[in-house]
């Protein structure tokens, strides 16, 4: 146990899928076997999307009933992943888009989806940190990260 995580709780919001791996031949997909996480401390929740394909992640909250303060985006914000209705119903204030490859700018796609969303994409805002107080701020900012 970590000193002060003790009140950390961190939830697989699809304990049911099983580990599986599609191939049309060439091609095999791993994404099928990632899980959307929830983590929850003081009053703050935020949504890990992972790999979660479109329809595990609208399944995942549709499920659970999710809303969260923040979201990573699913595959590193692609929209093809990230439905909007999905997105509607996670009502995220913050949205991180962790896709770091040229010419990848979702954001819009993000800002239609949820209006008045703080989103980021590291690809154009840089690294970002977050931090939740337990007065209820969050607080964003772009940091720098050296290799």
């Amino acid at each position: 146990m970590i000193d002060g995580l003790s009140d950390v709780k961190v939830s697989n919001l699809l304990p049911s899928e099983q580990f599986q791996v599609e191939s049309d031949g060439e091609y095999h997909s791993l994404n099928r076997s990632s899980t959307p996480l929830l983590i929850e401390y003081a009053g703050h929740r935020i949504m890990i999307g992972s790999d979660a394909e479109a329809d595990q992640l609208i399944g995942a909250i549709e499920r659970n009933a999710v809303t969260v303060g923040l979201y990573i985006a699913s595959s590193h914000g692609r929209p093809t992943h990230n439905d909007a209705s999905a997105l509607k119903a996670l009502n995220p204030a913050f949205i991180c888009l962790t896709d770091s490859f040229e010419g990848s700018d979702f954001t819009k796609h993000y800002r239609k989806a949820v209006p008045g969303v703080d989103v980021r994409s590291v690809n154009i805002d840089g690294s970002q940190c977050y931090s939740f107080w337990s007065d209820g701020r969050v607080e964003r900012e772009s940091v720098e990260v050296y290799g």
